[in-house]
């Protein structure tokens, strides 16, 4: 049964972005990152087609500077208090926003980086009913990070706290740049792209021989090479 999944566009200016939604029937998550000569102007594209994971209507969220929230440690479940400090803007399932625990599934905070994911499938993650989830693994970041590499810096830590309940591709976009995340509760993998168009969904592409259910049982031969010599009228 397909879903109504949210097609959603940030445009990462310098000073400012646009956010762009659209409904479409989709079942799974896309991310597509746009930048440098792949755009028309000094600005990166960031599209997420979202598959929501909660049911609900799904909303535009803006959490301010200064809010503050506890939320449970990744494993002993002790009360950890937060305390947001760059504003941010995501969408969410209705009723996962404030005085709940934002679950956003894409975002984009006031020092310009944004976010979104798609998860993979993969079973090194944190077993324990504390674990933090795909959305509380991007909100560390987008509420604390003044930069790209802050935020990419402040993903890997989740992973040090072998915090994750879900392995995921995560994208994270700025003006100029863009990095793409492959992490599970123990891996951790970024690319940093700057210029061209890159796409992604719910496969890990470098972690794809460390997560052995794709190399097994969807595509053992994703890393081998082929040469045959082919002529006009030839199956390949």
């Amino acid at each position: 049964m397909k879903v109504i999944a949210i097609a959603f566009v940030f445009i990462i200016a310098e000073m400012n972005f646009v956010a762009i939604s659209e409904s479409v029937s989709y079942a799974e998550c896309k991310n597509v990152m746009a930048l440098g000569s792949a755009t028309a102007g000094n600005y990166s594209l960031l599209l997420k087609v979202r598959d929501p994971a909660r049911p609900g209507y799904q909303v535009l969220c803006i959490v301010p500077k200064g809010y503050e929230y506890d939320y449970h440690s990744p494993w002993l479940g002790y009360k950890m208090h937060f305390v947001v400090e760059h504003k941010f803007i995501g969408t969410t399932t209705l009723g996962d926003a404030p005085p709940n625990i934002v679950k956003a599934g894409m975002m984009i905070n006031d020092a310009g980086i944004a976010f979104s994911d798609a998860d993979t499938l993969c079973h090194i993650v944190n077993p324990t009913k504390h674990a933090w989830d795909d959305f509380d693994w991007m909100r560390y970041s987008a509420q604390s990070a003044d930069d790209l590499n802050e935020a990419v810096s402040l993903l890997h830590d989740v992973v040090r706290m072998h915090a994750p309940s879900v392995a995921e591709n995560i994208f994270v976009v700025n003006a100029s740049m863009g990095a793409i995340v492959e992490a599970d509760a123990i891996n951790f993998n970024v690319r940093f792209i700057e210029d061209g168009v890159e796409a992604q969904s719910n496969y890990p592409k470098v972690l794809w021989k460390k997560h052995l259910i794709y190399p097994v049982f969807v595509s053992p031969s994703f890393y081998s090479n082929k040469s045959i010599l082919a002529e006009k009228g030839d199956r390949i």
